[in-house]
């Protein structure tokens, strides 16, 4: 029977999960003006209580904190409708204050960029994030793209690689032609683990239209790779 871990009564959506100083965190997406931070005790996901605010006055879409060199970061997609705009804040601590960075928007008039599409893989050589792209429809293609200087006043980035794509022909039954959203982390021993939302080209095989939310499926990716390469 399935349980839920958080019920409320407005949006929720993109449940960013984290490990801080103190405790397991969650910043959830609420579409309400406001970015709220949520930490959790002894029972995660069910004990949940939200611990603070981090923004406000705003429109924050996929928000997805990070710590790099002991400063805390984070992108927000803010283009209202457009989807086209990721903005960057950063932060002393988790709590705050967040302030925006000074390169930001980090991405202004383009959809193909600008959506997070799951957490920055930070702590690790290259350091990436992931976009998702939703120019001409929802959960086309997920790309990474390398942070390549990160401080409190400079930001630079590069493409990286394609992870999926609907342009591109799948080569069988199950392999994600499209794709929303990817998180990867680190386990123990160098094992990676990647948790997928994409979708296959089969289940479209009868459809002209560009795929919505409920042709998606979620899949469990394992590799042993030693650590992420940039190609």
């Amino acid at each position: 029977m399935s349980r839920s871990c958080w019920p409320r009564s407005f949006h929720l959506s993109y449940p960013h999960v984290f490990v801080a100083d103190d405790g397991i965190y969650m910043v959830p997406e609420e579409l309400s003006g406001r970015l709220r931070a949520a930490l959790s005790g002894q029972e995660f996901p069910y004990d949940l209580q939200f611990a603070g605010k981090l923004l406000s006055g705003g429109y924050y879409v996929d928000s997805s904190p990070f710590m790099h060199d002991g400063s805390w970061y984070m992108f927000a997609e803010t283009g209202r409708g457009t989807d086209d705009t990721l903005r960057l804040y950063s932060a002393d601590s988790l709590p705050g204050p967040w302030r925006e960075h000074p390169r930001s928007p980090i991405v202004s008039g383009d959809a193909r960029l600008s959506r997070p599409a799951g957490r920055v893989l930070a702590g690790h050589k290259p350091t990436l994030r992931f976009r998702a792209r939703l120019l001409n429809g929802y959960g086309l293609a997920v790309r990474a793209l390398e942070i390549t200087r990160l401080t409190r006043n400079d930001y630079q980035e590069q493409l990286s690689l394609t992870l999926a794509d609907s342009s591109a022909p799948a080569d069988k039954a199950g392999t994600p032609a499209g794709m929303h959203h990817i998180d990867v982390v680190s386990m123990a021993d160098g094992i990676w683990l990647a948790a997928v939302d994409g979708w296959d080209k089969a289940t479209l095989r009868h459809r002209a239209s560009p795929p919505t939310q409920a042709h998606y499926f979620n899949s469990l990716a394992e590799c042993s790779a030693p650590a992420p390469t940039v190609s």
